[in-house]
């Protein structure tokens, strides 16, 4: 590459000419020319590395200088920076700078940071070759950066991760986390029995085999079809002799698997009374029958009838113990619970017990599901039956759960308001999300301090900054508020920092539609400042029509 020389540069040009050799002599050149142009600054990196190719201070100096300056350039535009900023990288490791972990980890980083993700596990798997096993961890962290890249495929971050777990094989309960996240649940349990079997195994968060063996037992319960193939009464089995103080949980993980087997000969026993009714009756042996049964409440011939009615009460309670099997082996799953209020449709006081038993037995925190359901169900329940009081109290006792996510409690409260409004009750449903609205209050702020810090902070605290209330609320003021009261509501959702563009244009739309023209600019004027490119260009474009068509009409007739 040419590089001008100017009269400043004159006396290092000297120095690099006399001593080209000396490394001091470039970095010096290179410190004083610190403002030349990018394209100067590596003209003279590129001449001392053609003089010096094995310098790793100055390759290292070279590469961070072309990412420093490839960071900060828009992601449109970065194409160049970054083809150049690749390149440079392998020269730099044929020139014997494989052996050094920094560049292995600046080109690894780089990539991954271009999401090139097949190019990054490529180097990294050079890297690995490269390096004495002594460096390797230097490299491994990337690895599992790019494991858990959200665009690498599940089979490739696998692979990866089983990688790794040869050179730690403490990473193991973290691996085991992933496979069931990716929903790979036979490699799972297979990981977790490997573990458990592995006398030298060690937890890396303290997890005891006991503990591994019963969370191995809960997967295998949960997920029979997806383990096909594995032991898995043998191994649930095996686990009830090794931990009988666990006696009745692991029975119940296995009575899901057992329940058809039980249930059937429940069921055929039921059959074989009532079918032993008429055998009974049959005059020639019914004096050797009744010496046989005496005693025995079967001899009883007035039974037949209630014989026939157990069996078919046995029948219809079958979905009813099954479901009653599934939440003993979890009582905190949201859909088993909803399964078993839908058995109970009939009897609606039967239902309404469920689902208080529901309600009292889940805790947010443990499900996986979205538990505020079954409180909207709760209270849907009431209000389908006209006891609209019964429904308010429920969701009342709802927005005092501390759910797991602010969509949840924000879920409550907009379904409670839609309730009032359809009873007409506007005025209602406009001051309950008011109030949800509000900040948090000083009790809610005082409960929130006593609770246990491993619980976090609590959807309460966070309800004032949820979108989806906040749009409720705008929505609910358009229609039966006034229009102060609804740019009140626009301007405070902008002040939180919540609004988005479409928010802007209903709200600018909301007073053009009053012929506040100027208002409605102002609104546009401060949604385009809110926001950057792609996002700001549907205002720029109603703002920008507004204006034309506004003041263009007025500029024709003046």
């Amino acid at each position: 590459m040419a590089c001008v020389i100017s009269a400043e540069d004159v006396p290092y040009e000297e120095d690099v000419l006399r001593e080209p050799f000396k490394i001091a002599s470039w970095l010096c050149y290179l410190s004083a020319r610190a403002e030349a142009p990018p394209a100067k600054r590596e003209a003279i990196y590129e001449r001392a590395l053609r003089v010096l190719p094995g310098s790793y201070k100055l390759w290292h100096a070279y590469l961070t200088e072309l990412a420093d300056a490839a960071r900060p350039v828009a992601v449109t535009g970065r194409a160049a920076h970054d083809a150049a900023l690749n390149g440079a990288f392998e020269p730099t490791l044929a020139a014997g700078m494989s052996r050094m972990p920094r560049i292995w980890h600046m080109y690894a980083s780089a990539l991954l940071d271009q999401r090139l993700l097949t190019r990054a596990r490529q180097a990294l798997d050079r890297a690995l070759r490269a390096l004495p096993v002594t460096q390797h961890h230097r490299v491994w962290p990337l690895v599992l950066r790019l494991a858990y890249f959200p665009g690498c495929p599940a089979v490739t971050a696998v692979r990866l991760l089983r990688r790794y777990l040869q050179f730690d094989p403490a990473y193991a309960e973290e691996f085991i986390a992933y496979l069931v996240s990716a929903g790979r649940f036979r490699e799972a349990a297979e990981q977790l029995a490997t573990a458990i079997s592995d006398d030298g195994f060690r937890s890396a968060k303290g997890t005891t085999k006991r503990q591994l063996l019963l969370d191995l037992c809960d997967l295998l319960a949960k997920h029979p079809d997806d383990v096909a193939g594995m032991p898995v009464e043998a191994i649930l089995r095996s686990a009830v002799c090794k931990f009988p103080e666990e006696y009745g949980v692991l029975w119940t993980t296995l009575a899901v698997k057992d329940f058809r087997l039980v249930f059937e000969s429940y069921l055929h026993f039921e059959h074989a009374v009532v079918a032993a009714e008429p055998e009974l009756d049959k005059g020639g042996q019914e004096e050797n029958s009744a010496s046989v049964l005496q005693g025995c409440w079967l001899a009883d011939k007035d039974d037949a009838d209630l014989n026939v009615a157990k069996l078919e009460r046995l029948l219809e309670r079958r979905p009813e113990l099954l479901n009653r099997v599934q939440l003993r082996q979890n009582p905190h799953e949201v859909q088993a619970w909803h399964e078993r209020v839908k058995i109970f449709h009939t009897d609606p006081a039967r239902q309404a017990a469920a689902y208080a038993e529901a309600l009292s037995t889940i805790d947010p925190m443990k499900t996986p599901g979205k538990p505020h359901t079954l409180w909207l169900a709760f209270a849907k329940m009431y209000e389908g039956r006209g006891l609209l009081d019964s429904a308010r109290e429920v969701f009342r006792r709802a927005t005092q759960v501390n759910f797991k996510a602010v969509d949840d409690l924000a879920a409550v409260w907009c379904e409670w308001a839609e309730m009032e409004l359809r009873h007409d009750n506007h005025e209602t449903a406009i001051d309950l999300i008011r109030q949800a609205t509000s900040e948090p209050s000083v009790e809610v702020r005082r409960r929130v301090a006593a609770a246990p810090a491993e619980r976090g902070e609590t959807a309460q605290i966070k309800l004032h900054k949820s979108l989806k209330l906040w749009c409720l609320y705008a929505d609910l003021m358009e229609t039966h508020g006034a229009l102060e009261s609804t740019c009140a509501v626009y301007e405070r959702i902008h002040d939180l920092g919540l609004t988005t563009p479409l928010l802007v244009l209903n709200h600018a739309s909301l007073l053009q539609e009053q012929n506040r023209f100027e208002d409605a600019f102002l609104v546009c004027q401060r949604g385009v400042r809110s926001f950057k490119h792609p996002h700001a260009e549907p205002i720029w474009a109603a703002y920008l029509a507004q204006s034309v068509q506004r003041y263009g009409r007025a500029g024709r007739r003046g």
